[in-house]
Order: C-alpha cells, then structure tokens, then sequence
C-alpha cells in the first residue's frame, strides 16, 4: 500500500509540474514561426503576384492601347493596392528601414512631377532610380490610370505615348520591388523571416515580437491619423483636403481601409496556427480582450460601410459619417495602444505618422 501511494503522489506532481509550465509559458517563437508562415509569405508572394499581372497588362496597354486594357488595368490596379496592406502591415525591421513601403505606395502623390517625369526626353528604367517615390509606385499608377485625363491614355500623339511609357516604366519598376521584397522574406533566398523569429534584440524595443505589434499598431494609427484624420481636418488642422486621402482618383481609399480592418483581424484570430488572440488569452486568462477588439474593428468597418460616396468626397458632403468612422479608429487605436498594449507587456515605438 505505501508503494502504491508513493505512485499516486509522484504521477500527481508530474501532472501538477506539467501543467504549470504550460500555464506559464507561451511558445512565442511557434507564435512567430506560425505567423511567418501563413500570414507574411502568403501575403508578399501575393503582392508580388499581382505586382507582375499589373505590369503585363499595363504592358500590353502600352503596346496597344484600348479602352479594354485600360478597364482591365484599372481592375488590376485595384486588386494590387488591397493586396499591398497585409503587406504594410508586416513593415517591420529591416524592412522598414530598407523603406520598401515607399517604393511600393507613397502617397499622395504629385501629380504635376508625376507629368513633369512623363515629359522627360530620356525615359528609361535607369532614369527612375533618381526620381522622388512620391512620383512613383501605386500612388502614382493609379493617378495615371484614373485621373480625369485618364482617358487620353490612349492616342496616338506624343505627349500621351510618352505618358503610357512612364506608366509602363513605374509598373516594372513596382513589380520589381515587390519581386525584391519577397525575395527578402523567403527561406530559401535571403531568409529574412528566420532572422526575424530567432532575432533576439539587445533591448525589448528590439524583440521580435514586440516589432510584430508595433507592426499592427502603425496600421492602425496610420489609418486613423493619415487616412481618415487629416484629409477630413479632424486632426491637428481643420481644414478639409481630398487630395491627401489614400486613393483619391480611383475612389477606393474606403475599400483599402476595409483590408487594412482585414488584416489586423487575421493577425489576432486566424486559426490556421497560433495567432496574437492565444497570446493574449495566455496573458489575460479571458476573452473579454478578444472580444472588445472583434467589437471595435466591427464597429470601424460598419461605420465606412455607411459611406455613400468614396472618402475623398465624403469628407465635405459626409462630414457627420466620417467623423464616426474617425472616433471608431480612434477608439481601436486607444484599445491597441493602452489596453491590449498593456496586457501584452509591449512598448510603442515610433509609427509613420510621427513627425507630422
């Protein structure tokens, strides 16, 4: 009978030191390696994909220009620009300080340097390497492809030809970068993702993690402050200007900040692996957490389905629908930057949007 005793409380403390160190321990690198591997690499190898369609269909437009292939590249404009914010979401590192955000989708752009470039006597894509990003990337696509102009795209005469050479040159000048910044993250090439997860920073500002976050947190401020706040003067200045919404000639900027919504959802709930939401359920214990963040991006989203005209003219004839979608993206910035913040042990650092 003592042996048998002696059994019962040797399995009982196993099971009792077992199941503490799963209570106290979350495998934060899984967490990154998950991430990696089902969240950034689809979503740079898709940009990059969509990249590469733009630019043979702009390609082919170049060669011969119809109202076609203008609609088609149009269409592809925007599937590649919602296919760029899973992507900015991940602007983070190395990457970040490589500035491949700006290579991609500078914006506003300028639209009189973007004419100016086009007129240029020697355009080539060497040329472009000495030209403001401001006048290239998406931003710049897409007010050659929209504008009001847009349509003179297809004659015949010099200044337009010259124009369908700029944009063909920016298009391949896009899917190159795009091609170099997948390239960057994929294992078998330059394996920035497996540097990322196993980094181990001299300081918590540097901890991989804590990078991931503040990936997510730039998002959303990004998309509160420069998206929404100052083109709609509910920011600093109260003056209103289209100009400086994301996608002012295409019309799409809401559409964008649906997929930037989409994106910051995925990160804390999909379930093809571990995702920020278990962390933060390790961390607090409940779900109370979770499901005011599912409430709040719920609440963002059905506040710019509201919209009945695109942002950039909904911002003067809107103007009380707009600054509910600013108070919802303030209020899940709040939560992000304090409350989840908080929980998670993460420090903000600096967003793109400091220094404005």
């Amino acid at each position: 009978m003592k042996n048998v005793n002696l059994a019962v409380l040797f399995i009982s403390t196993v099971c009792c030191t077992h199941h503490s160190e799963e209570s106290t321990h979350f495998e934060t690198d899984q967490l990154l390696n998950d991430i990696g591997n089902f969240l950034i690499l689809p979503a740079v190898e898709d940009f990059s994909e969509q990249s590469k369609i733009l630019d043979d269909v702009v390609e082919k437009f170049h060669e011969t220009p119809s109202e076609a292939l203008l609609t088609a590249a149009k269409n592809q404009w925007e599937v590649t620009a919602k296919s760029f914010e899973p992507v900015y979401l991940f602007n983070i590192g190395e990457v970040k300080r490589a500035r491949y955000h700006l290579k991609h989708y500078n914006w506003p752009t300028n639209p009189d340097k973007v004419e100016s470039n086009a007129a240029l006597e020697a355009l080539s894509q060497s040329t472009l390497n000495e030209l403001s990003s401001s006048t290239k990337g998406l931003g710049s696509i897409e007010y050659l492809l929209f504008n009001e102009a847009a349509e003179n795209l297809m004659h015949r005469d010099a200044v337009s030809e010259k124009r369908r050479t700029y944009l063909k040159l920016i298009c391949a000048e896009l899917e190159n970068n795009a091609a170099e910044l997948n390239e960057k993250w994929q294992p078998d090439i330059h394996d920035y993702l497996g540097k990322f997860i196993t980094s181990k920073g001299s300081s918590t500002l540097e901890d991989p993690f804590n990078m991931l976050y503040n990936g997510m947190f730039n998002m959303v401020d990004h998309a509160k402050v420069t998206k929404i706040g100052k083109p709609a003067g509910l920011e600093t200045s109260k003056t209103t200007n289209s100009k400086l919404v994301q996608a002012p000639y295409s019309g799409y900027s809401a559409a964008i900040l649906l997929k930037d919504l989409e994106a910051i959802e995925t990160l804390f709930f999909y379930t093809d692996g571990k995702n920020i939401g278990d962390y933060l359920l390790f961390k607090t214990k409940e779900n109370t957490m979770a499901e005011q963040l599912k409430k709040l991006l719920e609440n963002c989203r059905t506040a710019l389905q509201k919209l009945q005209n695109p942002l950039h003219i909904a911002i003067d004839l809107e103007k009380e629908t707009v600054a509910e979608i600013h108070e919802n993206f303030r209020a899940l910035e709040q939560f992000t930057r304090i409350e989840i913040r908080s929980a998670l042990s993460v420090i903000i650092t600096s967003t793109d949007n400091d220094g404005d």
